[in-house]
């Protein structure tokens, strides 16, 4: 009876650990980005062969990673940050250097980092 009642202890505090409110000091295991991005042309296209980076609160900037497993560099349709909270600026180049596009977003959440995805499209003008 009393191990029972010890289980069932641990049980709940394990499951109040791994609440959603960040306060609990136990954050999941899900990786969540912190930015997805999509880089397309004037005419909605996508452009897979695009250069794209950003940087976190004017830090360096540093190349996003292409979400597509086996992808070769050339063939990206998706690209994604770090899962850390804070203003990302973002930077796409198509693979000529000739075409640029720039945007900012600032991603909020809590210890465990962004609550969600923030999901941000790219234009290279023609």
């Amino acid at each position: 009876m009393r191990f029972t009642s010890v289980l069932m202890l641990l049980a709940t505090a394990l499951l109040t650990a791994c609440g959603d409110d960040d306060e609990s000091g136990v954050c999941p295991a899900v990786w969540i980005p912190a930015v997805r991005m999509t880089v397309v042309n004037t005419l909605g296209v996508a452009v897979q062969d695009a250069r794209v980076t950003f940087s976190l609160d004017g830090e360096e900037e540093e190349e996003a990673t292409c979400t597509q497993q086996g992808q070769t560099e050339g063939s990206c349709l998706e690209w994604t940050t770090r899962n850390e909270v804070g203003r990302y600026d973002l930077h796409a180049t198509s693979s000529d250097g000739l075409r640029s596009d720039s945007d900012e977003v600032t991603v909020t959440g809590g210890a465990c980092g962004p609550t969600g995805t923030t999901d941000v499209q790219l234009v290279l003008p023609d």
